[in-house]
């Protein structure tokens, strides 16, 4: 199997050498595109949609993070190559693939590229057979729900209400909302709101009045954010 991969790098040579290293030792990377810049790199990403991207952190204007955030929600591993290391911590919330320091050394590619690859192909294998299984920490143990039968959920301090169908009532996790986010955003669920993470083939309307909301297929009504408007918007596009 194949997997397409995006490089998005602000000095040549660093493209250049791992374009190299890529087609000499990792013959299953497809370098479809490459990229200098926060701007081109958000568009080249968006256009070819890769299962990877490998990713620098300092740029002119702006960092790797912050290009991160400006992505549409779809799956995609994420190796970051730079020269700095005071990143790791903010890799690991963000659940970044890997981390390779510049100069790149060649066993640690491939180990990268080689973990990328099996999660790449357990997140095909799980969206060609589509079950996405969710598991929800209770006080009692866990309970597991398909995603897509999930409508939304809401922050509780440091727990969190999943409301799911068929169930009429909401289950209690002991987890926060960050908890489930990164994961669930990866399948196409969006952030609305501080308290709110949302399956979007619930939405039903959405309404400018009021700041902004939007009603769910169950009756919910919810405030969408100022500042998470142009995400629902993207989508809905």
């Amino acid at each position: 199997m194949k997997i397409t991969a995006v490089i998005v790098e602000d000095e040549p040579s660093g493209i250049k050498v791992l374009c190299n290293y890529l087609r000499d030792y990792c013959p299953e990377v497809e370098v479809v595109a490459t990229a200098d810049s926060i701007e081109s790199g958000k568009s080249a990403i968006c256009r070819f949609r890769p299962d990877l991207i490998f990713l620098d952190i300092n740029f002119s204007r702006g960092t790797g993070f912050e290009l991160l955030e400006q992505l549409p929600p779809f799956y995609r591993e994420v190796i970051i190559v730079t020269a700095y290391n005071e990143y790791g911590i903010q890799a690991v919330k963000q659940d970044i693939c890997d981390y390779l320091l510049k100069p790149v050394d060649i066993d640690e590619l491939t180990r990268a590229v080689a973990k990328a690859y099996n999660r790449i192909s357990q997140a095909q294998h799980t969206e060609r057979n589509g079950f996405h299984p969710v598991s929800l920490p209770t006080q009692d143990g866990f309970e597991v729900v398909e995603a897509t039968q999930i409508i939304r959920l809401q922050a509780n301090g440091a727990y969190t209400w999943v409301f799911t169908v068929p169930e009429e009532k909401p289950i209690l996790v002991s987890k926060n909302i960050g908890y489930f986010e990164e994961n669930l955003i990866k399948l196409g669920f969006i952030r609305i709101h501080r308290s709110h993470l949302i399956n979007p083939t619930f939405v039903k309307r959405y309404s400018h009045k009021n700041g902004g909301n939007i009603l769910l297929k169950d009756g919910t009504a919810l405030e969408v954010a100022a500042e998470r408007k142009k995400e629902l918007f993207r989508f809905f596009r």
